[in-house]
């Protein structure tokens, strides 16, 4: 659902090209989604509150929360840089399985 709901919103909101890459870093997973435009919102703390979402959105301004929350319960974060728009989710690896 994270990594859905970032390519959506870079094909729906951003502009062309959007690229996608995957990097590691030690123990830590980063998947990178950025597209070449730019946007409205400086934080990704306002952007990811519950019913906020752009101008020229259609949704309910919801996917970037639940994105959000996945992620914290995960133990893992996302990223963002505005311009150009870039969001990364930052994944930490699993605990072992006892």
């Amino acid at each position: 659902f994270v990594l859905n709901n970032l390519v959506q919103n870079a094909f729906a909101h951003g502009q062309a090209p959007v690229r996608i890459r995957l990097s590691e870093s030690g123990e830590k997973i980063r998947i990178t989604v950025e597209d070449q435009g730019s946007c409205e919102f400086d934080s990704i703390k306002t952007m990811s509150e519950a019913f906020v979402k752009s101008q020229k959105s259609q949704g309910m301004g919801l996917g970037l929360n639940i994105a959000s929350t996945i992620l914290a319960e995960w133990g893992s974060r996302l990223e963002f840089k505005p311009h150009p728009t870039s969001f990364a989710i930052v994944l930490r690896p699993c605990p072992p399985s006892q």
